[in-house]
């Protein structure tokens, strides 16, 4: 399944730039943990998933960036472990992209496979792919909120 989330951000280009390939390692496993948090508040809210504490934190592991004079792209993935988890693992791609004067577009793509069998994928189809574009979103917002606070985000 493939899942994309954007917005725009009144951020220069270059600024953005720097900060994905500077210093997104200090600031963006936060963002992933915030988003996964919601992820997974939202399964149990809607009953696939009974609450518990006992979850292992998602694992935000970058790779390799790629970027040009009008683009910048960060490899992602958020690794889900835990036996009887229903939030997938997401393996894709942050994109940022110069957007005019003073304007940037940041986006989320990403892909997963839902876990196990039939009875997943009649799940995914109706629910779970909506989770996944929530967790997507809220990865994309909390991003986009660091990166427009400049001054915070690269801070050591």
């Amino acid at each position: 399944m493939f899942v994309k989330s954007y917005t725009a951000l009144l951020v220069e280009f270059e600024a953005l730039r720097e900060m994905l390939l500077g210093c997104a390692r200090t600031w963006l496993g936060a963002v992933a943990h915030e988003a996964e948090r919601h992820g997974e508040q939202l399964l149990v809210e809607v009953g696939l998933q009974p609450r518990t504490t006992l979850l292992l934190p998602a694992r935000l592991e970058l790779g390799e960036a790629a970027s040009t004079e009008r683009t910048t792209s960060l490899a992602v993935r958020l690794v889900v472990d835990g036996a009887g988890r229903l939030l997938p693992s997401l393996d894709g791609s942050l994109d940022a992209a110069w957007l005019g004067a003073g304007r940037s577009h940041l986006s989320l793509s990403v892909r997963y496979e839902p876990a196990g069998g039939e009875l997943d994928h009649v799940i995914d189809r109706a629910l779970l792919h909506r989770v996944v574009e929530a967790v997507a979103l809220r990865f994309v917002e909390g991003a986009a909120a660091r990166l427009q606070d400049r001054e915070e985000t690269c801070r050591p």
